[in-house]
């Protein structure tokens, strides 16, 4: 299959829990150094597993707290997974107003708590647009885009109830209309908050390079054929093609 289908279809895997670990054909994998949760299971087993997780459907309208079967949890975010986050999002929080912001730690927020809270209060996300690793979160009013940056453990997820809130929320947008909070979650903290101009503008910023599933092969081919080095890093640098990492060049 393409590059496109392979970058796609990843998403829809469910990922080793170390990189040693092998997929199976059967859907499973052979445990490599990381044994993870299904140390000892049979193949028939993993693929059991993995065709819970794969196609448990996802209901956002639940009571309690939930979390996507759409990957793993702590698994680093690449492209698959931050376009999987971008679905999840779109689905479960557009056209609400922002009643709330809850921070529970400000390291994660880089614009101020309060220009942050005044700006977005009463606002509706009203899309999203992907570039690599980032997710841009459109709002009702253009000027206004929000920037989540996934670091190594970030995630999304809703709940409704405090003592429903997934482990490791660090920021809770609390939506008026359907009553769900928008979690940001993250265990080791690398992720990050903050209004951003433009996706345009924080792709030129930061020199990012085109998004691993615009770009076309013959460009991609162009950009490779003129360097004379190691294939990992060159798709490695986000400044030629953004949004791989480890696991996907591996």
């Amino acid at each position: 299959p393409g590059y496109r289908e392979v970058l796609l279809g990843a998403a829809k895997v469910v990922r080793p829990r170390h990189r040693s670990d092998t997929i199976e054909a059967d859907g499973g994998w052979r445990a490599g150094r990381g044994l993870g949760q299904y140390r000892g299971h049979s193949q028939a087993e993993r693929a059991e597993n993995a065709e819970k997780w794969i196609h448990q459907p996802m209901i956002i309208d639940a009571p309690l707290r939930h979390r996507r079967p759409d990957r793993l949890p702590h698994a680093m975010p690449e492209l698959p997974e931050v376009e999987i986050l971008r679905q999840y999002l779109e689905t479960s929080s557009l056209f609400q107003p922002i009643q709330h912001i809850e921070v529970e730690d400000k390291k994660l927020i880089t614009t101020d708590y309060p220009i942050l809270m005044s700006t977005l209060a009463g606002r509706q996300f009203t899309g999203t647009r992907r570039v690599g690793k980032n997710l841009f979160v459109l709002t009702d009013e253009p000027n206004v885009i929000v920037r989540m940056h996934f670091g190594m453990t970030g995630d999304i997820g809703a709940y409704r109830d405090e003592p429903d809130a997934p482990r490791f929320t660090r920021v809770a947008l609390h939506l008026d209309d359907s009553g769900l909070r928008l979690a940001f979650i993250d265990p080791r903290k690398f992720g990050r908050i903050r209004l951003a101009e433009s996706a345009a503008a924080h792709q030129k910023a930061k020199k990012i390079g085109p998004d691993a599933l615009e770009i076309s092969a013959a460009e991609l081919y162009q950009k490779l054929s003129r360097r004379k080095t190691l294939l990992k890093p060159l798709l490695l640098d986000q400044g030629l093609l953004a949004g791989l990492g480890n696991w996907i060049v591996d």
